[in-house]
């Protein structure tokens, strides 16, 4: 097992209310929400320890201090247990009780350490381990075996047989890169790499290659990486921030790399601990609390180009090739030949990301390859590879520009079967997109790179007696080549699933577990109490308010009555909240915050519960792992906490989120993005859809 910093991040919450987050176990009078590392320790004792040994002859050092406790540390059954109070004063990590199953919970970094008193098999990041003494309650105090807990999070321990002294001294934690941050000034686009303290590093300017356009290596000399693999950015001339570690002349480096949508030499480095740095280190929109320190790299910027290309999709099934764009972007197409091949030039365009290929296999298609063509003026270039001369059109729908490979898709043939089953037959499989429109109650299924032939040319109607269907509608836009079939509800809770089949597409018309349930959504904070405050002005109060306003569509558009406890600028009583949800009658009630700490290294997700309804757990769990795969970030973990009236007084399952840490940099520039608000909302729709679904 590797070997892990033990002083780790908290992670209690804002600290404007720390007492409420005490776990609920029997030290709950004394232990802060704070944590555990320790420790490895062998006992040998000469003669051989009793079964338990007389408690107060035992002393514990932790990093050069003697510690007082008020259940000494024991040898029990030739082990050594300690307070799990003590370890979490003076060590930082998570410790978290559950009443119910009296496990305790460790989390320290990525790990996690879960024991239950007197259990002999615990889990190390969900490995089962078998404990020589498991932990046991002394005095009122949990008391945790410290060679299992050191094994697991990494320490260095000493034991003296003759002073019966154990001194515990924790690994230096490694530099390391701890967050990233951007902003846009006039002129001047500003990239903040956190650090955990002065580093050393270098940057260097890299030319595009095949693989990757031009780019700013910052290599930072032996730090780790704490923040995701790739954020995308998308200003200042910077596409994206991608980390990783490496091997450098023997030395392991964090590498973070940003990626240019030109060409830069004319950028400026600084830190926030040397020169002008700290004096400038307020200007910056993260807050530099615990040690940290930042790598900032200004880049000039230039005029924008008109439009982006996000990217390309090949539709395999339909034969296209769809061209994202953010705009109505000015385009050419010709051919070219030796060999032929179609060229698609877009002007006053930059694109998002390096250059790339896609493999196609259509009508003698072989290849779509893509680039930035030209600088100053900006030409993004697309070319179509083919074994010879081949059919094909360009069309526009909305921004995106859409190539239809070969002919279109000839569909013959609707059919419907009473229950919600359609066929769409044609003459090759079909892919489609399914919408769900309101007002009235529809479902619209979108089939690209298709023509209605026969008796279905030119659209109709057709009316049916059915408990989910009213009618369907199917038309033709010659233009794109797209065919929409658009079915009418008797049912508003029902949505609809297509899949393609050898001869045409599968449609499934189905209720929804939503449809029907009474829905509470209490965004937090609100009118004068804004909650955490970033250091860029934006409040918690305004971003959990979009967040739950979106949550508010996704769940109606599935057939859930949605009630919201407050608007954008109300703040009503924590315990007004609950309050409402309960003479609503609702069937769930989820609260939606954004966390903070005093130590800005501590990210990640978590969500609270409390016992009041036996179903509130599972769909805390539900949700936060639906929150963890969106969103990649730490795992907080499923907290129990009866203090939160927000979790306590519902009668219904309910559960409170906290979705990112705005004190954290790199959580913050997520949560400034509104795809990543759109994946929270989605998190918690997709958490909400399952517990309904296997009640």
């Amino acid at each position: 097992m590797s070997r892990k910093p033990c002083k780790a991040a908290v992670q209690d919450s804002r600290p404007c209310d720390t007492s409420s987050l005490r776990p609920q176990h029997p030290e709950v009078g004394t232990v802060r929400h704070l944590a555990l590392v320790l420790i490895v320790l062998l006992l040998a004792a000469a003669g051989g320890p009793p079964l338990l040994a007389a408690p107060g002859d035992i002393s514990l050092v932790i990093n050069g201090d003697l510690v007082d406790t008020d259940v000494p540390p024991v040898i029990v059954k030739g082990r050594t247990l300690v307070p799990v109070r003590v370890v979490s004063e003076e060590l930082g990590a998570y410790v978290g009780w559950d009443d119910r199953t009296r496990t305790v919970t460790v989390v320290s970094g990525a790990s996690r350490v879960v024991l239950a008193v007197g259990q002999t098999t615990a889990t190390v990041d969900g490995r089962p381990v078998t404990l020589d003494t498991p932990p046991e309650i002394i005095s009122g105090r949990t008391m945790v075996p410290i060679r299992f807990v050191s094994e697991a999070l990494g320490a260095t321990v000493e034991w003296d047989p003759v002073l019966r002294r154990v001194t515990v001294t924790c690994a230096s934690a490694a530099p390391g890169v701890r967050g990233l941050a951007w902003e846009e000034l006039p002129g001047t686009a500003r990239f903040i790499v956190v650090t955990s303290g002065p580093v050393s590093f270098e940057t260097t300017s890299l030319p595009a290659t095949e693989s990757y356009p031009d780019r700013i290596l910052i290599s930072v000399k032996g730090a780790r990486v704490e923040v995701p693999p790739t954020i995308t950015v998308g200003v200042g001339g910077v596409t994206r921030i991608r980390t990783f570690e490496q091997e450098t002349g023997g030395l392991h480096c964090a590498q973070v790399v940003l990626d240019l949508t030109r060409p830069v030499s004319d950028y400026r480095v600084w830190t926030t601990w040397e020169g002008a740095g700290p004096a400038a280190r307020a200007e910056l929109p993260v807050s530099l609390l615990g040690g940290l320190e930042a790598v900032v790299v200004e880049i000039p910027r230039q005029a924008p180009a008109a439009c982006r290309m996000l990217g390309l999709e090949y539709e395999d099934g339909s034969g296209r090739v769809v061209i994202h764009l953010d705009g109505p972007a000015d385009y050419q197409v010709w051919e070219l030949s030796d060999p032929w091949r179609v060229v698609i030039d877009f002007s006053d365009t930059i694109l998002i990301g390096p250059q790339g290929s896609l493999a196609l296999d259509h009508s003698g298609f072989t290849k779509v390859r893509y680039a930035q063509f030209q600088v100053d003026p900006d030409v993004t270039r697309v070319v179509l590879d083919a074994e010879g001369v081949r059919p094909y059109s360009v069309t526009r729908s909305g921004n995106d520009v859409i190539i239809h490979l070969g002919t279109a898709a000839t569909i013959t043939g609707l059919a419907y079967e009473a229950g919600g089953r359609a066929t769409v037959e044609a003459d090759r499989p079909l892919r489609a997109s399914v919408l769900r429109l309101r007002d009235p109650d529809r479902v619209a299924v979108v089939i690209q790179g298709a023509l209605l032939s026969g008796a279905l040319a030119g659209g109709g109607t057709i009316d049916y007696e059915d408990d989910l269907v009213r009618s369907l509608t199917y038309e033709q836009s010659l233009s794109d080549r797209t065919v929409t079939l658009t079915f009418t509800l008797n049912d508003p809770g029902a949505t609809a699933q297509a899949a393609p089949v050898p001869q045409g597409l599968s449609v499934e018309i189905t209720r929804t577990p939503l449809a029907g349930k009474v829905i509470v959504l209490d965004p937090g904070h609100g009118g004068s109490d804004p909650g955490v405050v970033a250091p860029n002005g934006v409040t918690e109060a305004e971003l959990v308010f979009a967040i739950t306003s979106r949550l508010a569509e996704m769940l109606r558009a599935a057939g859930a009555t949605v009630h919201l406890t407050r608007s954008a600028d109300e703040n009503p009583d924590k315990y007004e909240r609950p309050a409402f949800a309960n003479s609503v009658g609702a069937d769930a009630c989820v609260s939606i915050h954004l966390n903070a700490n005093y130590r800005s290294s501590v990210s990640g997700s978590e969500t609270y519960y409390c016992d009041t309804h036996p179903e509130s757990r599972r769909l805390a769990e539900l949700v936060l792992a639906r929150l963890v795969a969106h969103l990649g970030r730490p795992d907080g973990g499923v907290r129990y906490q009866p203090n939160f009236p927000a979790v306590r007084e519902p009668l219904m399952p309910s559960c409170l989120v906290e979705a990112l840490y705005m004190s954290n940099p790199t959580d913050l520039a997520l949560i400034m993005d509104p795809a990543v608000r759109e994946k929270i909302a989605l998190a918690v729709h997709e958490g909400l859809w399952e517990f309904f679904l296997t009640p």
